[in-house]
């Protein structure tokens, strides 16, 4: 697949990968809808490892909970207990 491929059903770009998300500090809500038009929310607290397909075509973080970073982490990084952490990796399966 190449970038400028598009989905013969949805009509979307084609992306032939998946990301890897990491999160710390508070708790989000973390919204997503798939393809084929399959809606969802879901709460991801501090620790939480996501990893989806890159078919996702739309996501993002609906909000933020206040106050509920957990306290072992709080004592080490004091910055966490109101702040969001994610590190996000991208992988590729298409060869160069």
């Amino acid at each position: 697949m190449t970038g400028g491929e598009v989905d013969s059903e949805t009509g979307l770009p084609t992306r032939d990968g998946f990301l890897v998300t990491t999160n710390l500090g508070l708790t989000c809500h973390f919204n997503f809808e798939t393809r084929k038009g399959h809606k969802s929310t879901i709460s991801v607290p501090s620790g939480s490892i996501l990893i989806f397909d890159e078919i996702l075509t739309k996501h993002a973080i609906h909000s933020i909970i206040p106050d509920s970073c957990p306290k072992y982490l709080i004592k080490k990084y004091p910055s966490l207990s109101r702040n969001r952490l994610s590190i996000i990796c991208r992988q590729s399966l298409k060869k160069i």
